[in-house]
């Protein structure tokens, strides 16, 4: 399986367990990004540290899944789709970011790792990529 349908499967079950376990919707717009930084702060307090790759694993998949279905430049890159590092990157105008590692530190390090505030300034790097090489 190649990786840009591993990760969309594993996005996808990211969905279907937060509908299930949390009564939420992620419909992959921009402002689910506050749902996910949401269920991880919950999960953060009451999960096992063991299962923060597998747990960071899905919701990174999720949200590189939501950026790339609003940037079709962007493509999951090598590393490894199981919960093992390097976890995979996001590449979009030669920008790399790891929504796995953005959840991952978000379970570890708690609030001061704000997906959010993460998600955004992936935005404007991209952005100011977007400027500097125009099409």
């Amino acid at each position: 399986m190649d990786m840009q349908r591993e990760m969309a499967d594993q996005a996808r079950t990211a969905v279907d367990m937060v509908a299930a376990e949390f009564a939420r919707v992620l419909d992959y717009s921009e402002e689910s990004v506050a749902v996910i930084e949401a269920v991880l702060g919950g999960l953060a307090e009451d999960a096992d540290t063991a299962l923060f790759a597998e747990v960071a694993l899905l919701f990174g998949a999720y949200i590189g899944e939501m950026i790339r279905r609003h940037d079709p430049r962007a493509r999951w890159s090598a590393g490894s789709p199981g919960p093992s590092a390097p976890p995979p990157t996001l590449v979009v105008e030669g920008v790399e970011a790891s929504p796995v590692a953005w959840c991952f530190k978000r379970l570890h390090y708690g609030q001061t790792a704000n997906l959010v505030d993460a998600f955004d300034a992936h935005r404007e790097r991209v952005s100011s990529a977007s400027l500097r090489h125009p099409a």
